[in-house]
C-alpha cells in the first residue's frame, strides 16, 4: 500500500500523510492518483475544528429562515452574515471582516435536461450573478477568470443529491480585485430544479486556504427537501 496516515505523531491534533513510490515517476503517479483521497482525509480531519469555530458566535436564525422561505432549503448561517441582495430567486449574503470578505450566492433554475449540469452552465450562472458585484469604478463587475487558471470540476453529492462541484478564481473586470471561489450545481429532483450555491472570498495578501475551508463548511450544511 503506497499511502500511510498517522495522527498526533509530533503534536496534538496533527494529521500526517506519507505517500510512497519506488521511484520519482511512480511517486508522482501515486500523488496524482491519491490526491482526491488525501484532500478528503484533510477535510475530514479539519471538520471538528471548523465546527468549533465557524458557529462560535451562534447562528443567524433570521437569515436562515429567509433562505428557507425563498428556496425551501435549510442552511446553517453564522451570526456575522447579512443580506446584500435578497431577490426572490437570488440571495447574496456577506460577512465583512478586517482582512477578508466572505460571500455566498444562492440561486436556482428549472431543471430541463442533464446537459444543464455542466461546467459551461456553472460559468454562465456565476457570471450572471457577477453582475451584482462591482466596485466604486464605473463599468466593473465580477467574472470568472479561466484564462489564468482553468475551472476544475468534479461530480459529487450534496445532501445525497447529485451535484457538480467547480473551483476556480474570479476577478473584477476593469479593476484589480480577485480571489478563489467554489460552486455547487445540485439537482433537486423533488422540486424539479437546479440549486446553485457558491462561496467566494476577497482577502488580498492573505493565505486563502483556511478562509475557503470556512465557507465550504457552511455550504456543506445545506439540506434540500
Amino acid at each position: 500500500y503506497n499511502l500511510v496516515q498517522l495522527k498526533d505523531r509530533w503534536a496534538k491534533d496533527q494529521l500526517i500523510v506519507f505517500q510512497f513510490g519506488r521511484n520519482r515517476a511512480e511517486l508522482i503517479n501515486n500523488l496524482k492518483k491519491n490526491n482526491p483521497l488525501i484532500i478528503e482525509k484533510i477535510h475530514d480531519h479539519d471538520r471538528s475544528k471548523l465546527e468549533a469555530t465557524v458557529y462560535l458566535d451562534e447562528r443567524n436564525e433570521e437569515l436562515e429562515q429567509e433562505i428557507y422561505a425563498n428556496f425551501g432549503i435549510r442552511m446553517r448561517i453564522p451570526k456575522g452574515f447579512f443580506k446584500a441582495i435578497g431577490d426572490p430567486n437570488v440571495f447574496w449574503i456577506r460577512n465583512e471582516q478586517e482582512k477578508i470578505s466572505n460571500n455566498i450566492f444562492i440561486t436556482r433554475e428549472p431543471y430541463q435536461n442533464p446537459d444543464q449540469i455542466s461546467k459551461e452552465n456553472i460559468k454562465s450562472i456565476r457570471d450572471t450573478l457577477g453582475q451584482y458585484v462591482s466596485t466604486e469604478i464605473d463599468n466593473t463587475y465580477m467574472r470568472i477568470n479561466d484564462i489564468d487558471l482553468p475551472i476544475f470540476t468534479k461530480v459529487t453529492q450534496v445532501d445525497n443529491k447529485y451535484a457538480l462541484e467547480a473551483r476556480g478564481i474570479w476577478e473584477i473586470a476593469n479593476d484589480y480585485m480577485g480571489g478563489p471561489f467554489v460552486s455547487y450545481l445540485i439537482h433537486n429532483p423533488k422540486q424539479d430544479e437546479l440549486l446553485f450555491i457558491d462561496g467566494f472570498i476577497h482577502a488580498p495578501g492573505e493565505d486563502k486556504r483556511n478562509f475557503m475551508q470556512y465557507l465550504e463548511y457552511i455550504l456543506d450544511t445545506v439540506q434540500l427537501p
